[in-house]
């Protein structure tokens, strides 16, 4: 048996909070803006829901700022006014601090929203310039030092994470495959947790990453190969569609279904005839890390797992299409991609690197070129001479 108790239908297994105010009729001090704002959710319709719930975010925020005062009568002294709010939560020792990053995309989001607000009727007469009012000096943003690289465990480690994490119960083996499917596919934990039974095939070794049912980042649709990474991770992700197989849960079913739909049997869980939802938080994922790591100094986040792979690109001596694949294959369009955001050395790493250089010296180690590179190398300087020499 997986489990027992009558399963109620929801698709996520937290309690979780809406933010109050973020385009609800009447959210606002008196609601004067509701007839606008609602305009203007319909006119974002094309953003994600995550883009128009910060833009939403930012628009309350300046409402709130301003009592609620009616958009129509705004003046550019308002903008000053919560452009200058803004300056002084950046300041050290601020009563409600935010980041540069925070400042700087809710004055992008609100500057968006104010000049769409300056086309419509009745709004028409706003200052031209009024989105302009909002503008923060170059100063603002100024980067500091930069914050330490985020912390993930090399290969080894998120193996022997996974090993040790316990696989009696059917909730035991769910996490072992959420943790393990993160690193087998550089997974981010929205597209893992949104992924359905079907779109993990063991007998190919490939993750079909589907835009259009999947809460993948901007929609990207995508095939992974599994890298190339210890067994233990693919035989926990194997075990756990075995099981899913078994007590018949249909490949349109959610990978991971929420605990209470553990039944033993698939038609006997009181989940209906459709197919089963998949969780809309990601609570699930960052459980499953949290249980990883329940016995460790250190604490990963979900996210970790994809700093893991990149990292683990670097280790090995791979030719240039096999970096470009592998980079490829975490969803980047190119390896610059790669290389600037993920799987960044800590001061510790790069110190110890400085402080243990390679005996080499002179000339730096050479890789050996494939035939192909070779040929596609000549191809290269031999067109580049022809075009020269017309």
């Amino acid at each position: 048996m997986l489990g027992h108790g009558r399963v109620e239908c929801c698709a996520h297994e937290e309690k979780t909070s809406v933010p109050a105010g973020i385009g609800k009729p009447g959210a606002g001090p008196g609601g004067r803006n509701d007839a606008i704002l609602y305009q203007w959710q319909r006119y974002a319709g094309k953003f994600s829901e995550k883009t128009l719930d910060r833009h939403l975010s930012a628009i309350r925020q300046f409402e709130h700022f301003l009592g609620g005062k009616p958009f129509e009568t705004l003046t550019l002294e308002d903008g000053h006014a919560f452009r200058d709010h803004l300056k002084s939560a950046l300041k050290p020792g601020a009563e409600a601090p935010k980041s540069p990053s925070t400042v700087q995309h809710a004055v992008s989001h609100l500057k968006d929203f104010l000049a769409w607000l300056g086309k419509q009727k009745g709004y028409r007469t706003l200052p031209r310039d009024l989105p302009d009012a909002l503008d923060m000096p170059r100063s603002v943003y100024a980067k500091a030092l930069p914050r330490a690289p985020r912390t993930y465990p090399d290969l080894a480690e998120a193996e022997a994470l996974l090993t040790q994490m316990p696989k009696y119960r059917a909730i035991d083996l769910r996490n072992r495959a959420i943790f393990a499917l993160a690193f087998l596919g550089a997974l981010r934990a929205d597209a893992l947790i949104s992924l359905r039974l079907g779109d993990v095939d063991c007998a190919t070794r490939r993750i079909i990453q589907d835009g259009r049912a999947s809460r993948t980042k901007n929609g990207k649709s995508l095939v992974i190969a599994w890298f190339p990474i210890p067994e233990a991770f693919e035989e926990a992700v194997c075990a756990w569609v075995a099981l899913m197989a078994r007590a018949g849960f249909a490949p349109e079913d959610a990978l991971f279904p929420q605990e209470r739909a553990f039944t033993g049997y698939r038609k006997a869980s009181g989940l209906g005839p459709g197919p089963v939802p998949a969780m809309t938080s990601t609570h699930a994922v960052t459980h499953a890390f949290r249980v990883a790591c329940r016995n460790q100094h250190a604490k990963y986040s979900p996210h970790a797992a994809k700093h893991t792979i990149a990292a683990e690109r670097d280790k090995r001596a791979l030719t240039a299409a096999e970096r470009k694949a592998w980079s490829q294959n975490m969803g980047h369009e190119n390896e610059q991609i790669t290389d600037t955001h993920y799987g960044k050395l800590t001061d510790a790493q790069r110190f110890d690197l400085l402080e243990t250089p390679s005996q080499q010296t002179g000339q730096a180690a050479q890789r050996a070129f494939t035939d192909a590179e070779k040929i596609a190398l000549v191809d290269g300087v031999m067109k580049e001479l022809t075009a020269r020499g017309r």
